[in-house]
């Protein structure tokens, strides 16, 4: 093997170290001092000792990106010959393995694993509040349906429950035997099969996820047939009529299963024009249309059924948090622009509360009114943009802040919750095997050489590296079929309430072994 003989693995592979190295020593000090209200963060930054940091990082990881990039060139992932048994049976051997495996986790945390966001779904589904899009009409009219379809079998609650997270145990599992069925007729060596069956089946979030009630699971699941779907289009010598309307169903599911994946969506539209240049019009209009039908069911009709919508605010994360760092660091701010924050809340209250890693200290505090802001849009457009203009380092820092799980791998957040949490619905957790399996995500935790599995940011890099590497091995084309894990991540870098909030970017994990296999798979012949 010839390292640093490519010129093109050497240009990504310095380009990749950078980056990698910036993200490490950044996202170390915006750990550190995230919470210090008097220390400037790049002011830490910018010093000798992270220069030469910086140096020794970016060339260890030049020359491990460039060992890796020539080992991919060789490696083979695919064998013709791995063809022995029928598809179908892979896909029921890896369904029926996958299922067995998450049986103990629901049994465990029977009937379901419940948040007060999906009690806040049941107050709809019992009718003590309206129907609302705060949280995806579709996924509470999904839960609604089958817990109804229990009572007809039972006038428990628990059990009409219990019928919710088979159903979606059972959906979860079917898509990811979906995708380890793909890979084996994409000829990936059975070994490496096994790997990403043990991956779907074994890895705790997979079957914790699966018994837990969140618009996010649903969602991911669907989001992961909707990537590989446009990898199967692509491959296709040609699209039928019925292939179209595959497309068409998958992406009207994705898209209403959560109020974020339309932006995702219209991302992906130019470059799936690019990707299908054949069908490209064709393409284009069935893609509006799409986007007609949704804004259409979500605008008036929502608005004929008295169906709410989500509060604008709800989307102002980064610029909230940005004005809480401002406040809470001190800075000079005007005395016409204090009345501003104080009509909003009260600027002591928000300097006492703020939180550098969740806005959710400011958005449900008692004193906090979102209407003025929604009232005076141009008002605080203005306000934020003049606040932005003269405190810029300390509202890139809090953007730092904000969005730090998200790219740094070095990071700790919650993932899961246990139990169900209180209601007026007579839906209690009542485990049948009391095996604690909803902590064993923090027991891995403790185990320092397994502590970031559960990174997102780790798996963000893993990805971008993934990106580069079938850049360097296959079409450039093939690099679309990221674009909309990409979509997604850009969302959430955009109006994320939270730091590193797993559920969110929980699609990328549902995904990783397609993306990792990607750069290595062949176009059938």
């Amino acid at each position: 093997m010839k390292l640093f003989k490519n010129k093109k693995i050497n240009i990504i592979s310095i380009i990749l170290s950078i980056f990698l190295s910036l993200i490490i020593i950044i996202g170390k000090n915006i750990s550190r001092y995230m919470f210090n209200p008097n220390i400037n963060i790049f002011s830490q930054i910018i010093n000798f000792k992270y220069f030469i940091i910086f140096i020794l990082l970016t060339f260890i990881t030049f020359i491990l990106l460039n060992l890796f990039f020539n080992i991919s060139k060789k490696i083979k992932f695919i064998n013709s010959n791995n063809i022995t048994i029928n598809s179908k049976k892979v896909f029921i051997i890896s369904f029926i393995i996958i299922f067995i495996c998450y049986i103990p986790y629901f049994l465990d945390n029977y009937p379901a694993i419940m948040s007060s966001d999906t009690i806040s779904q049941f107050n709809q589904i019992f009718h003590d509040i309206n129907l609302n899009n705060s949280h995806p009409v579709i996924h509470t009219l999904f839960m609604s349906l089958i817990f109804n379809f229990g009572k007809i079998f039972s006038n428990s609650n628990n059990i009409s429950v219990a019928f919710i997270s088979i159903t979606q145990m059972i959906i979860m599992s079917l898509i990811f035997s979906y995708v380890i069925k793909f890979l084996y007729d994409k000829k990936v060596n059975k070994y490496i099969l096994i790997i990403v069956l043990i991956y779907y089946a074994l890895y705790p979030v997979h079957a914790i996820y699966s018994v837990t009630l969140w618009k996010d699971i649903m969602f991911s699941g669907l989001f992961t047939i909707f990537t590989i779907y446009i990898y199967k289009l692509y491959e296709k010598d040609n699209i039928c009529k019925i292939d179209i309307l595959k497309y068409f169903l998958i992406t009207i599911a994705m898209i209403f299963f959560r109020n974020n994946a339309i932006y995702v969506f219209i991302i992906c539209i130019p470059f799936l024009s690019i990707l299908f240049k054949k069908y490209k019009i064709k393409l284009l209009a069935l893609n509006l249309f799409i986007l007609i039908f949704y804004y259409i069911i979500t605008g008036p009709i929502y608005s004929i059924l008295n169906i709410s919508q989500t509060s604008s605010v709800e989307s102002l994360a980064i610029p909230i948090q940005q004005v809480g760092r401002i406040v809470y660091k001190n800075e000079k701010i005007d005395g016409n622009d204090i009345k501003l924050i104080n009509a909003v809340i009260d600027i002591n209250i928000l300097k006492n509360i703020y939180n550098p890693i969740t806005v959710d200290n400011i958005k449900f505090n008692s004193s906090f009114d979102g209407k003025v802001i929604e009232e005076n849009k141009q008002e605080y457009i203005k306000l934020y943009l003049r606040l932005i203009k003269n405190h810029p380092l300390t509202s890139i820092e809090s953007y730092l802040c904000s969005t730090l799980g998200y790219w740094y791998p070095f990071i700790d957040y919650w993932i899961n919750i246990k139990g169900v949490y209180n209601n007026l619905y007579d839906i209690y957790y009542d485990s049948k095997l009391n095996l604690d399996t909803s902590n064993i995500i923090d027991n891995i935790k403790n185990i320092n050489i397994f502590k970031y599995v559960f990174s997102i940011g780790l798996c963000f890099i893993l990805i971008l590296i993934s990106i580069f590497n079938t850049y360097l091995l296959r079409n450039k084309k093939y690099i679309i079929f990221y674009i909309p894990i990409i979509g997604l991540w850009i969302t959430m870098m955009i109006a994320t309430p939270v730091f590193a909030e797993f559920r969110y970017i929980y699609s990328a994990f549902t995904l990783l072994p397609f993306f990792i296999l990607l750069p290595f798979l062949k176009k059938d012949n």
